[in-house]
């Protein structure tokens, strides 16, 4: 679609284009300038696929609404409207970004920045609950980002874990802004008196129908909520039906995080409980008041909070007795509501037995070759058998939620449950499309001299960029190092050119191979380690830049000292606090031969790209590059090596596990360097070296004990 997207984020539909969603139901090849890959997800009113803009090169999650005759109406292309809107709106980087909007052939379209790591309801679904520090840390950037929207006048309305992505540094970013609403006004066509909106579970009494009036503290009560469930593994009120959760909402105090979780914090009951208070202005007065609170937690400051008053808990009490006797006056509220994020139409007869299928949903993509089925069965029948069809012997539910397992054959899987009651009643649910695809396209591409070994290590999978693993554990990205013979410590014929370091060239053999990270490891990444180890925070601070004076290079400090960005290398990291990082992480360090083998490949080239002298651009050097002192990783997309790593030739040093040592000429079969020594090993110059000497031979001793203002590291996994 060739015009440009409004002010907010949203490009009017073109003139005399058709009704919405006209056109064939397949996937579409192209949307404006997007090629469609693959379906990525679908949902009630829309699916999303994983599509690349031609032009730039750029993957993301692009958001199609679904024609009328997927039961898409009005109400719905509305909602979509103002989350393009609401979008584009803002831009945080805690919130996804909304990159274009348009409307082609009657499909309205957002492409929304890829955020590859899932949801928060995804890390619990995968790990159950977090621990304090984690879910705190994860929390207070999140309840930044949505003081950022109240700031721009908008209204959430629906936070909820499953609406908290996480990128592949595992940052979080809030997404789904499809019924939130400007604070400085009400719209009437899209949010009627008495029509119930968002997740029950999540949200505030105030926003379950009636009456009453919704500002910004209902976003606090929703951040309460989140946080609720991050630490206990559940939203704070759980219930048979939706109506009896909206009952417990509106009537019930929820308990204490700690009652449902041992281990946490006493002060984060506070916290927790003052955002879940039923009268909004017993909460915290903003998004931002709360997430100092959180920040003051996990900088260990004295709270704002303070336990209940004499007064509050009175309030509570006679607040239960008034909800027994108004049981029968919420009836019709709770009746209203049972329609939540409708449009005030009531809900359908339920059939005497129903059999909903809950998850995966249809189009799920998966590398397994089995995947479990969840399901509820709703209804008055004593016993509901229930099976995969062609699949085992089905099993005996006695009401409430239950699991199958469906075994997958490579390719496309029509899935059907069928299940009969006790009552004499039986059924099917529709087919779900469920593709088993064990190994990626692009892996079967590779030579097979470049393939790693199948199975990959458990917890590693194939991530949809050619060449790149994912770790699930912290959303590491690795490449794959092949085994194979070279010679090690030989720059252009020459042996160790810097001389740091009596050493001899080495014909040297990795057995196995190795997976190494992509990337340096971030500011990111490593104070979400030190945050879930209870370390201080790092300063990430630049004190001094290197410079020329009189033809000499000299050294300049910093005034005052630069602190880098999340994104940027860390730093001033000792080796300890490197290999502790990748101990947590599931991983280790590269030993040298490994980052040798990664950085130059079977040819020992001098620098990442081959053998031409670098320039300005190539890597991140003591140049004008764009970057005076670090840059953010992957900043260079000609410094990288043969196996796929960026910022190897330049950006920082990085820890090797060897360490610093005498190393002879005998041949040699995965060398882990010396077995004594207090000295670990920097493999690669850092950004304060001119052309000359930024070379990937370039390898230093330092103190295991201590950081190196120039090295940082980036991690390592051995194969299954």
């Amino acid at each position: 679609w060739a015009q440009p997207a409004g002010p907010g984020g949203w490009a009017p539909p073109t003139p005399g284009a058709g009704p919405l969603g006209s056109g064939a139901s397949a996937p579409p090849r192209r949307l404006g300038p997007y090629e469609v890959e693959r379906e990525l997800a679908r949902g009630g009113m829309g699916v999303v696929y994983l599509a690349r803009h031609a032009e730039l090169d750029r993957r993301v999650a692009l958001k199609v609404i679904l024609d009328e005759g997927g039961g898409v109406g009005e109400a719905d292309v509305a909602r979509f409207e103002r989350e393009a809107r609401a979008l584009g709106a803002l831009r945080h980087p805690h919130v996804v970004t909304l990159h274009d909007a348009g409307e082609e052939g009657g499909r309205r379209w957002m492409a929304m920045e890829l955020v590859p790591g899932g949801s928060l309801q995804d890390r619990l679904e995968r790990e159950g609950p977090l621990e304090p520090r984690v879910a705190v840390g994860l929390l207070e950037p999140v309840a930044r980002a949505i003081a950022a929207a109240h700031a721009q006048g908008l209204l959430h309305r629906d936070l909820k874990p499953a609406n908290v992505l996480l990128d592949d540094a595992g940052r979080p970013k809030v997404t789904d802004f499809g019924i939130a609403r400007a604070l400085d006004r009400q719209s009437r066509q899209l949010t009627r008196t008495g029509v119930a909106m968002g997740t029950p579970a999540f949200a505030p009494p105030e926003q379950c129908g009636g009456e009453r009036a919704i500002d910004a503290r209902a976003d606090v009560y929703g951040l309460g909520a989140t946080l609720y469930a991050l630490l206990t593994g559940a939203p704070p009120f759980e219930g048979q039906t939706l109506i009896a959760v909206l009952a417990k909402v509106v009537r019930e105090d929820p308990a204490p995080p700690s009652s449902r979780r041992a281990g946490v914090p006493p002060e984060l009951d506070l916290v927790v409980l003052r955002c879940l208070e039923k009268e909004p202005a017993d909460r915290y007065a903003s998004a931002e008041a709360l997430a100092d609170e959180l920040g003051r937690w996990l900088r260990g400051e004295p709270l704002e909070v303070q336990p209940p008053t004499a007064r509050q808990r009175l309030r509570r009490a006679l607040r239960r007795r008034r909800g027994l006797v108004a049981a029968a006056l919420l009836a019709p509220l709770l009746a209203l509501a049972a329609g939540f994020a409708a449009t005030g139409a009531g809900p359908a007869p339920a059939a005497p037995t129903e059999v909903e299928w809950l998850t995966p949903a249809d189009g799920l993509v998966t590398r397994a070759t089995r995947v479990e089925l969840h399901g509820r069965v709703r209804g008055p029948a004593e016993w509901v058998e229930v099976g995969v069809e062609g699949g085992a012997a089905p099993r005996k539910v006695r009401g409430g939620d239950f699991t199958l397992v469906a075994a997958l054959t490579p390719g496309d899987n029509a899935v059907r449950l069928r299940w009969r009651a006790s009552t004499g009643e039986a059924g099917q649910t529709e087919a779900r499309r469920i593709a088993s695809l064990p190994t990626p396209a692009w892996y079967e591409g590779l030579p097979p001299a470049r393939r790693p070994p199948l199975p990959l290590p458990e917890g590693l999978s194939f991530s949809d960029t050619p060449g790149v693993y994912t770790w699930a554990r912290n959303g590491s990205e690795l490449v794959w190092v092949p085994p194979g013979t070279f010679t090690m410590f030989v720059d252009r014929g020459e042996v160790d050119p810097f001389r740091s370091h009596n050493v001899q060239p080495r014909e040297t053999t990795l057995s196995r191979g190795a997976f190494i990270g992509r990337l340096e490891v971030t500011w990111a990444q490593f104070d979400a380690f030190s945050r879930a180890e209870g370390l201080p925070p790092a300063e990430r601070l630049v004190r001094f830049e290197p410079g020329v004076q009189a033809g000499e290079k000299v050294t300049w400090a910093v005034d005052p000292p630069w602190r880098a960005p999340d994104d940027h290398p860390a730093f001033e990291v000792s080796w300890d606090h490197a290999a502790a990082y990748c101990r947590w992480a599931g991983l280790r360090l590269p030993t040298e031969a490994e980052w040798e083998r990664a950085a130059r490949g079977e040819d020992g080239r001098p620098y990442a790209w081959g053998e031409e002298t670098p320039v300005k651009g190539d890597a991140n050097m003591f140049a004008d590059d764009g970057f005076r002192f670090t840059a953010p990783v992957g900043s260079f997309p000609r410094d990288r090596s043969p196996v796929g790593c960026l910022d190897m030739t330049g950006n920082v040093s990085e820890w090797v596990a060897d360490r610093a040592g005498p190393v002879d000429s005998a041949p040699v079969t995965d060398p882990t360097g010396p077995a004594a020594g207090s000295a670990h090993l920097f493999r690669g110059a850092p950004w304060t070296h001119p052309e000359a000497f930024l070379r990937l031979s370039f390898r230093k001793g330092h103190r295991h004990d201590t950081g190196n203002p120039l090295g940082g590291f980036r991690v390592a996994l051995d194969p299954r």
